[in-house]
C-alpha cells in the first residue's frame, strides 16, 4: 500500500512538473514585449500604423510640474529629427502624411532639486483605434539621467504610465514602448468601446541633474494598432447610451 501511495505521489510531482515546464515566462518589462504578438486575437489581426500627432498645433499640449519645484512652458520650433525626414505616414482618418514642420520643445527651469515629475499633457487626450501594440515618438536628448513614461487611458477609465527608457542619449532618438496584455483595451460585449487614448508623457526628475534649466523635443508620435476588432462593429447598431 505505501508502494502504491510513493508511486502515485513520484507520478503526480512528475506531471505537475512536466506542466510548469510548458509554460513559458512572462516578461515583466513592457518595453521587451514582443509587439509582434501583442493584441492579436484567434480570429486575426489587422496591423496599422497611424501617425497620432506632428506636434503642429500650438496649444494643443501643455506642461505641468509642482510650483514650488519649477517653472515650465512649452513651445513649437521649426526642425526634426533627420533620419525621419522622408518618413511618410497616415493618419487615423485616412489623411496622408508626408512629414511635418515643427516639433513640440519643452523647457522647465527649477526652483530647487528635488525628486518630482514633469508632465506634458494633451489638451485633448488622441483615442486610439482598435487595440494598440506599440506607442513611438522621437525624443531629443542632452545625456540627462531622467526617465520618460508616456500615459494612456483605457475605455474603462484606468490610467497607465509605460516606461520608455531614459534620456541618457545624444540628439534624436525614437522611443518605443510596447502596451502589454494588462491594459484591457477590448469589451467584447461592447467592441466599439474598446481602445486607450494616449493623455501625455511624465518625465522623472533626477535631482542630481537639476543643476540647469531641462530641454526637451518631442516629433512624430505615432501607433501600431490591431484594428481587427472594428470588423464586429455594424452601421446599423444602436448605442446602449439611454
Amino acid at each position: 500500500m505505501k508502494r502504491l501511495l510513493l508511486l502515485c505521489c513520484f507520478a503526480f510531482i512528475f506531471g505537475t512538473a512536466v506542466v510548469l515546464a510548458q509554460v513559458p515566462d512572462t516578461p515583466t518589462d513592457p518595453s521587451r514585449l514582443d509587439s509582434s504578438t501583442i493584441g492579436v486575437t484567434q480570429q486575426g489581426s489587422d496591423i496599422k500604423e497611424y501617425v497620432i500627432d506632428s506636434f503642429e498645433r500650438l496649444a494643443s499640449w501643455y506642461p505641468k510640474i509642482d510650483y514650488d519645484v519649477g517653472l515650465s512652458k512649452v513651445k513649437f520650433i521649426e526642425g526634426g529629427p533627420a533620419a525621419n525626414a522622408e518618413n511618410a505616414g497616415e493618419t487615423q482618418t485616412g489623411e496622408a502624411f508626408e512629414g511635418n514642420q515643427y516639433v513640440l520643445g519643452v523647457k522647465c527651469e527649477y526652483l530647487k532639486a528635488y525628486h518630482s515629475e514633469l508632465y506634458i499633457y494633451r489638451v485633448n487626450p488622441v483615442q486610439v483605434r482598435g487595440v494598440t501594440k506599440t506607442i513611438s515618438v522621437w525624443t531629443l536628448g542632452r545625456m540627462y539621467r531622467h526617465q520618460m513614461y508616456v500615459i494612456v487611458e483605457n475605455f474603462q477609465g484606468l490610467v497607465s504610465e509605460l516606461y520608455m527608457g531614459d534620456l541618457m542619449f545624444q540628439g534624436w532618438k525614437k522611443m518605443e514602448v510596447a502596451v502589454p496584455p494588462a491594459i484591457t483595451q477590448e469589451d467584447y460585449y461592447y467592441p466599439q468601446y474598446g481602445g486607450i487614448k494616449i493623455i501625455g508623457f511624465k518625465v522623472k526628475l533626477n535631482p542630481r541633474e537639476m543643476f540647469r534649466p531641462f530641454y526637451i523635443y518631442f516629433d512624430d508620435l505615432r501607433v501600431n494598432t490591431d484594428i481587427f476588432p472594428e470588423s464586429f462593429i455594424r452601421e446599423d447598431d444602436i448605442p446602449d447610451e439611454w
